[in-house]
């Protein structure tokens, strides 16, 4: 969030991610989660010696299964036209306009603003949902 000036964690043992919620200065809170992203199968690799850096393979193994054959063939393509001997990863990230997936939109929800700035988020350590907020407009 632009202008953060609160931050509290969800989580724990078990959890598949890592909850927060966040308060802006203009008022605004979002709740979002963090998830550790994990490589997919090996299979979509493309072989050595073909032109891809390690940096480019690994982009290429965390992409999601949908995403992954497009970027291949704009790799390749990046490869046959640019005439160059290996892509890296920056150049596949510029050549595939690649941040739908490498810099996914982590907030999920917003609730009503403050007035004012918020000044502290506080999550319930036994509701998962649950989360209380304070702002300068007075309200909590």
């Amino acid at each position: 969030a632009f202008g953060g000036t609160a931050l509290a964690f969800w989580g724990g043992a078990g959890a598949t991610g890592e909850a927060f919620v966040v308060g802006s200065e203009g008022g605004a809170l979002t709740r979002g989660t963090i998830q550790a992203a994990a490589a997919r199968d090996d299979a979509a690799a493309p072989p050595p010696g073909r032109g891809w850096t390690a940096s480019a393979q690994r982009v290429l193994a965390f992409a999601p299964a949908k995403e992954r054959a497009q970027l291949r063939r704009n790799g390749d393509k990046f490869l046959s036209t640019e005439d160059v001997q290996e892509i890296s990863a920056r150049q596949l990230y510029e050549a595939s306009r690649a941040d739908r997936f490498c810099f996914a939109e982590p907030t999920r929800f917003a609730f009503r603003p403050h007035i004012g700035p918020v000044s502290a988020v506080a999550c319930s350590p036994f509701r998962r949902n649950a989360f209380l907020s304070c702002g300068a407009d007075g309200a909590v």
